[in-house]
C-alpha cells in the first residue's frame, strides 16, 4: 500500500530560507488496530523522557507509547484516557503495583495538537501537556526503558488509539527548559533545526510525518537505529499540523 505526501511550503521572503510546511501525518483507526512497533530500542535506566504530538477528538483514547523491558517492573505506559485526559504509569508489567500520574483534568479531545510525555528519573515522574508541567509523583519502582516499543497499543493487544499522531523521541531525561524548547509556541520542529543540546538528550526520533513513510515502509528512527513497522492499515493524511523548519 503506497502513500502520498503533500507538503505546502511557506518562506520568509529570504531566498534559501523555507520556515514551515504543512505535512502529513499518522492517522491510527482504533477500530482496524493500527499500531507502529520496534523491537530494538536502547536500553535506558533510571532516568528517560518520552514525547509525542498528538491530535485527539472525543472519540480517541488508547495507548500512545508503551514499553516492554522483559517484562519487569519499571516499564512505561502512556495512554489518553476515554474523557480525554492524560495518563503516565510506571510499573505496570507484572501486575505488583504501579505509579500513576494523571494530568488533573486537562482535557486533549479537543481537535488541536498537544505536545504530551513525562520525564522519569530515580525518584519521580513529571508529567508535561504543551510545554508546562501538569502532574508529578513519587516513583514506586526504578524505571527503565527498552526491548520493544508500542505507540497505539498496549504492547499489540488491546488498547488501540483512535487519533493522529506525528513527532515522537524517546531518549534520556529532559529539562524543564529543553522540554519548552521542544513545544515552542506550538509549533512542531524539524528534526534538523531542533538544537544540539535538545538532540543530546535523544537516543530515539521518529517522524511519523516523514517522507518516509509515503511507500507504507518503516518509519525512520533519525537517531537509533529502531525504525518503527506500521501494522495493519495507518494512514497518512492531512491533519491540520505546521512544522517549523527555520534554519
Amino acid at each position: 500500500m503506497s502513500f502520498m505526501m503533500c507538503r505546502s511550503i511557506t518562506s520568509s521572503g529570504v531566498l534559501g530560507a523555507p520556515s514551515t510546511f504543512s505535512a502529513n501525518t499518522s492517522l491510527l483507526d482504533g477500530s482496524t488496530q493500527d499500531y507502529v512497533t520496534s523491537i530494538d530500542i536502547t536500553d535506558i535506566q533510571t532516568d528517560f523522557s518520552y514525547f509525542v504530538w498528538v491530535k485527539n477528538t472525543l472519540s480517541s483514547k488508547g495507548r500512545v507509547g508503551r514499553t516492554d523491558f522483559d517484562n519487569d517492573d519499571g516499564n512505561l505506559l502512556v495512554q489518553i484516557d476515554a474523557d480525554g485526559e492524560f495518563t503516565v504509569v510506571i510499573g505496570h508489567s507484572s501486575g505488583g503495583g504501579q505509579t500513576v500520574v494523571n494530568s488533573s483534568g486537562v482535557q486533549l479531545n479537543d481537535g488541536n495538537w498537544h505536545l504530551i510525555g513525562c520525564v522519569v528519573n530515580t525518584t519521580t515522574i513529571t508529567m508535561y501537556v504543551d510545554g508546562l508541567v501538569e502532574g508529578s509523583e513519587n516513583t514506586l519502582y526504578d524505571a527503565k526503558v527498552g526491548g520493544v516499543f508500542t505507540i497505539g497499543s498496549n504492547y499489540s493487544s488491546g488498547n488501540y488509539y483512535n487519533g493522529s499522531l506525528a513527532f515522537a523521541t524517546l531518549g534520556t531525561g529532559m529539562t524543564g527548559a529543553q522540554v519548552t524548547e521542544m513545544y515552542g509556541d506550538g509549533t512542531p520542529t524539524c528534526f534538523d533545526s531542533m538544537s544540539t543540546g535538545l538532540k543530546d538528550t535523544m537516543e530515539h526520533f521518529w517522524d511519523l510525518s516523514n517522507d518516509g513513510i509515503t511507500l507504507g515502509g518503516e518509519i525512520t528512527d533519525r537517531i537509533g537505529s529502531a525504525d518503527l513497522i506500521p501494522n495493519n492499515s495507518p494512514t497518512y493524511t492531512d491533519q491540520g499540523l505546521t512544522v517549523d523548519c527555520t534554519p
